[in-house]
């Protein structure tokens, strides 16, 4: 499924060796990245690339991470956001989640716990869901979470090597169009 855009990331960390590893291994695993070392340059770079998926550090030298969480909902679209730091805290977790954080990852961390959160913020980011699959599922409309959830799963069972998809639905529910739109994505659809 070559046509399907690949997430893209914003990395931002002010320690630039850690910074230039996690660039260079994150788009070793098919990501498109992008890096910043401070809130400002982040904003920027945000604006310019409009990433799906953002990994900061929560101490940076000019602000907290966290204070991008804000700073992102007037984008065009709203990335997933994935908080590190060297000096996690109960109440510092509790703080990012409640102000949007998709996860909160304490340093050191493995890079696979890293790659596994952040493929499953892709799957689940309404952002990249929406440009990932425009044409297969444009005729599926609808932005509430029933929907959003059904095209993440749909992009999901799509790029599967599943044979077989059994959808269950009342007449009129839309069967036809979701088979269809997992058609489309799927690498079988020529």
């Amino acid at each position: 499924m070559a046509d399907i855009p690949l997430p893209r990331v914003l990395v931002v960390d002010d320690e630039r060796n850690f910074r230039d590893f996690l660039s260079e291994a994150i788009e070793a695993e098919g990501f498109a990245v992008s890096a910043a070392g401070t809130l400002r340059a982040a904003v920027e770079r945000a604006r310019q690339d409009l990433p799906h998926l953002v990994l900061v550090d929560q101490h940076l030298p000019d602000g907290d991470g966290l204070g991008l969480l804000d700073g992102f909902k007037r984008l065009p679209v709203n990335p997933a956001v994935i908080v590190m730091t060297a000096f996690a805290t109960y109440s510092g977790a509790v703080e990012a989640v409640k102000a949007g954080a998709y996860d909160y990852l304490v340093k050191p961390f493995e890079f696979e716990s890293l790659l596994a959160v952040l493929r499953r913020a892709a799957a689940e980011s309404a952002a990249f869901v929406r440009v990932a699959a425009p044409e297969a599922l444009r005729g599926i409309v609808g932005a509430c979470p029933q929907i959003v959830d059904l095209k993440r799963k749909i992009v999901r069972i799509a790029g599967s090597p599943l044979d077989v998809v059994l959808i269950r639905g009342e007449s009129g529910s839309g069967k036809e169009l979701v088979a269809r739109a997992i058609h489309e994505r799927s690498a079988r659809k020529d």
